[in-house]
């Protein structure tokens, strides 16, 4: 499963080049923070169970960030995919 950050779901923000997100996995739970410079675009895993993982990208010079994972039961999130991106500031 995959997404796009939501800035309106309280368990997670992006700021800049920065995410800070709740692990969706349903035993987990785990809030963690992924910096694209300091974790590179490999992104990085739930430091917990290691199940889920985000990456924080740029694409058309805006930053995005993208939380996926592998249990097939989750945390229900609304339903919907929504796409949020910052635009980055020179």
């Amino acid at each position: 499963m995959e997404r796009q950050l939501d800035p309106k779901v309280l368990t997670e923000d992006l700021y800049g080049n920065n995410a800070a997100v709740t692990c969706p996995v349903t035993s987990c739970g785990k809030v963690y923070i992924v910096s694209r410079f300091a974790n590179g675009k490999k992104g990085r895993k739930c430091p917990k169970c290691g199940q889920s993982e985000t990456i924080v990208n740029k694409k058309d010079g805006r930053m995005m960030a993208t939380i996926s994972w592998t249990e097939a039961e989750s945390k229900p999130k609304g339903g919907r995919m929504i796409r949020f991106a910052e635009k980055e500031e020179d």
